[in-house]
């Protein structure tokens, strides 16, 4: 909330961070109500032209793409250089609302983490996205929870044919 920024290892759920509701284009402080962190055998490191942002992300952590269609949204693992992306820049990290342009992804390169390196995910409730090195991303733990229902459920379904075909049901 005070505008300042803050290395994503350093927040702490309940704060707010700076969001973005990309129908208005306009951005606000959103409640970031789970953080989390994870190694990854692989990541990517992406540059994007002017204003020369860096960032390191899993292959599937989600980002915002304009496309003829609108935003898209693209793992990392599918972005390609060219997509355009939306970003924040502001001459104030206090003011109420910042500007919103696009960067060009220049160079994509995958490479192996060291084991402690972690990787960070922020739960966004509202807007389902936050700003990372001023870029816009989505909130992709979520999606990893869904994930991981789907996989659960998938394995008792199999459980239970297992089951039936062992005492004869079927």
């Amino acid at each position: 909330t005070s505008g300042e920024i803050v290395p994503i290892k350093q927040l702490c759920e309940g704060e707010k961070i700076l969001s973005i509701n990309l129908d208005s284009m306009k951005t606000c402080q959103a409640e970031c109500t789970a953080i989390y962190s994870r190694s990854s055998n692989t990541a990517f490191k992406l540059v994007f032209e002017s204003p020369g942002e860096l960032i390191t992300a899993t292959p599937e952590h989600l980002f915002f793409v304009l496309t003829e269609k609108g935003f898209e949204e693209k793992t990392v693992e599918e972005l390609v250089e060219g997509d355009k992306v939306p970003i924040v820049i502001s001459d104030n990290p206090k003011a109420a609302n910042h500007k919103i342009t696009f960067c060009t992804l220049k160079q994509k390169t995958a490479f192996t983490p060291s084991p402690e390196e972690k990787f960070y995910d922020l739960v966004i409730p509202s807007t389902q996205k936050f700003v990372a090195n001023r870029l816009i991303v989505h909130n992709s733990a979520a999606r990893f929870q869904r994930i991981h229902e789907e996989t659960v459920e998938k394995y008792y379904q199999r459980v239970g044919e297992a089951m039936n075909a062992f005492v004869g049901i079927k």
